[in-house]
């Protein structure tokens, strides 16, 4: 049981903060939960083993001391652009952290105490005051053949985020990095209702063997996987990713699946609201799959970030999400319009506990606080 929240889950309003590369917030019914946490920067080199790096050619969002207070981490396997230097040295080792059996072994071997291993369809729960989250390990391939053999085991994410009635108000898959294969199809025979999709994508091509879904396979998930709406993510940020987000954009647009999909550049923010049949029980015998998540109807607000590189693609020019977002407003997907907001979460007053468990000002150099546009949200 986490430390419950004393305003309660809300299961009416949610967000996903893209930080790079691999690395999100996910923020719904009173949970926050970190994604494969990479936050090196620029120039920085990580080591993807067998005496081979990649250079980082992007800057994360924010630095892992302005994280807000985090319930858990999810991670999909053990390479250094997942789960990077910086997180080794500076996430709390108490956290807990959903991942692999494997990288939950290396992981207790670095001195992290909370590590839940899992297998294929294994499940993990956690409950937090009313709410309760059941992450769910999906099956992933890292590699083709017996390459795979050499790469660490990598796994995707069910989240199931349930009422105290066990009512699943909203499901996020998460593919990790994986590529298309024929288990994947039994992810939409077992859970036929799945609202958001994070496909980790780029075409990461390492001794030109494509090791992560490029445009093509991430479209082909899209279709398998059917989810209501789909964001990519893991798309420029290190030098062996050979698959740019505009080659995905014009195969989404060729395959007519543009109102299933959002753009985020790092530092933007998708926000969305659940209708109250998923989560709100009236006596009426409301299926989950009754009505589908809906992303706010508000404009996009912009702000004058912290760093000169928060809310931008990471090379000082800011992105094209907004642009993109608006240009899907009127579209189905989950909803008839797309809402972003530039900027990290709400920070709260005074201080807070960062990702080292200190205490830390809200307000600090490398964070940005976020100003909410008026509205439902």
């Amino acid at each position: 049981m986490l430390p419950s929240v004393m305003d309660g889950a809300d299961f009416q309003h949610g967000s996903i903060f893209f930080v790079g590369t691999a690395t999100v917030l996910v923020r719904y019914a009173g949970f926050t939960i970190l994604t494969d946490p990479n936050f090196l920067h620029s120039g920085d080199h990580v080591h993807l083993g067998y005496g081979m790096t990649s250079r980082r050619l992007t800057n994360p969002a924010l630095d892992i001391e302005a994280l807000p207070p985090l319930d858990l981490c999810v991670l999909s396997h053990l390479h250094g652009d997942h789960f990077d230097r910086i997180a080794e040295k500076k996430l709390n080792t108490a956290l807990p952290i959903v991942t692999t059996r494997h990288a939950a072994a290396s992981l207790r071997r670095k001195g992290f105490t909370a590590p839940q291993g899992l297998k294929t369809w294994e499940t993990a729960t956690f409950r937090k005051g009313a709410a309760t989250l059941r992450i769910t390990s999906m099956p992933g391939k890292h590699a083709p053949g017996p390459l795979s053999l050499l790469l660490p085991p990598v796994m995707g994410s069910l989240l199931e985020f349930q009422t105290a009635g066990e009512h699943t108000a909203l499901r996020l898959y998460i593919t990790g990095d994986t590529l298309i294969h024929e288990h994947l199809r039994e992810i939409p025979r077992r859970y036929p209702e799945i609202d958001l999709a994070l496909l980790h994508l780029g075409g990461t091509r390492i001794l030109g063997l494509m090791l992560t879904m490029d445009a093509d396979q991430g479209v082909e998930a899209i279709k398998m996987i059917r989810p209501r709406t789909a964001i990519p993510i893991h798309y420029n940020d290190y030098t062996v990713f050979k698959s740019p987000l505009r080659d995905f954009q014009k195969a989404v647009r060729a395959a007519g699946l543009e109102k299933k999909v959002v753009y985020l550049s790092h530092g933007e923010t998708y926000g969305f609201e659940v209708p109250a049949s998923r989560w709100h029980q009236q006596g009426r015998g409301t299926t989950a799959a009754a009505e589908a998540v809906r992303p706010e109807r508000q404009a996009p607000t912009s702000y004058q970030s912290a760093t000169a590189t928060s809310a931008t693609n990471g090379d000082g020019r800011r992105g094209s999400g907004i642009s993109a977002g608006l240009a899907l407003l009127g579209g189905a997907g989950i909803g008839a319009a797309i809402m972003y907001w530039s900027a990290p979460q709400k920070m709260a007053g005074g201080s807070r506990s960062g990702a080292n468990g200190k205490s830390i000002p809200s307000h600090r150099k490398g964070s940005a606080v976020e100003r909410k546009p008026s509205g439902r949200f």
